[in-house]
């Protein structure tokens, strides 16, 4: 299945599924932080609240956000890559003395595509649409297993006894 995204200023990309566990998989592959050991009168306890855990998190979960977004691109969009726009905001970047993914794809999606926040998280959501069973889908499926043959149950089965 592939759908049709067009950006704010005109360029389109192709959104293709993506596999659940592809995405659950990103999670998966970042260690979460362990909260440090605290002693207390039952012993060693973790402590969920210590300074540098939370600050641990927060960076964590913010490397979470970012390589999923990065595999939600790099899985569920299919463009052809305008390589001078490319080449134009990689310039720029140097001279900002900032730097853009190596790679193209994410480079062209994620600073020439995008324009806002709000396309961003549209995007976004197109490519989970995309890609996780909704009820509407589920539903849509479950018509496909439905016969035209109607049936009776046995009526010697009585069920469990």
């Amino acid at each position: 299945m592939s759908d049709t995204f067009t950006f704010a200023n005109g360029r389109s990309v192709g959104i293709t599924r993506v596999s659940p566990l592809t995405l659950q998989s990103v999670e998966r592959s970042i260690p979460r932080p362990q909260p440090p050991l605290q002693q207390t009168d039952l012993g060693p306890e973790p402590n969920y609240v210590h300074p540098d855990y939370v600050r641990a998190m927060g960076e964590w979960s913010a490397k979470i956000n970012e390589v999923s977004l990065d595999t939600m691109i790099l899985f569920g969009v299919d463009s052809e890559i305008d390589a001078e726009a490319v080449d134009a905001a990689r310039r720029k970047a140097k001279r900002a003395g900032i730097t853009l993914p190596e790679d193209d794809m994410l480079c062209y999606v994620k600073h020439i595509c995008i324009g806002s926040l709000a396309e961003l998280s549209t995007l976004r959501n197109k490519i989970l649409d995309t890609s996780l069973p909704t009820e509407e889908k589920i539903a849509e499926a479950g018509d496909g297993f439905k016969s035209n043959v109607e049936g009776q149950a046995n009526p010697q089965n009585t069920g469990a006894g």
